[in-house]
């Protein structure tokens, strides 16, 4: 019974920390992709004045 309850909780410990991992991984890759954009974009500007 409580070795059911202990790995229930470190389950539930483990899953919640994957869901943050991915977040915070998704939102880096989203600020990677705006930047690489942006200065895809100032270069293009660059480029072309």
């Amino acid at each position: 019974m409580v070795s059911s309850s202990f790995s229930s909780l470190m389950i539930s410990t483990l899953s919640r920390r994957r869901i943050y991992i991915g977040s915070l991984v998704s939102f880096a890759i989203a600020n990677v992709s705006r930047s690489i954009g942006l200065f895809k974009i100032w270069g293009n500007q660059i480029v072309f004045t």
